[in-house]
């Protein structure tokens, strides 16, 4: 993202969330370990951290879960 850190976008839209009332859910991929994102983005909400390189289950899996896709 240019001239924007993840983590600073990802502050960026919890505020306006805030601001109008809403939520967004947000969703992280990386390809450094889920520790490391985890470190990185502390103190924002994050539903799930997906790792490079992606696991397609995985990535499904989640999506369909977090959602509430049936």
């Amino acid at each position: 993202m240019p001239n924007m850190e993840g983590p600073e976008a990802c502050r960026a839209i919890r505020e306006i969330d805030r601001r109008k009332e809403s939520y967004s859910k947000l969703f992280v991929l990386s390809g450094v370990s889920k520790e490391e994102m985890k470190k990185r983005f502390s103190g924002i909400d994050i539903q799930y951290f997906f790792q490079k390189p992606i696991d397609q289950i995985e990535l499904v899996d989640k999506l369909v879960s977090l959602l509430n896709i049936q």
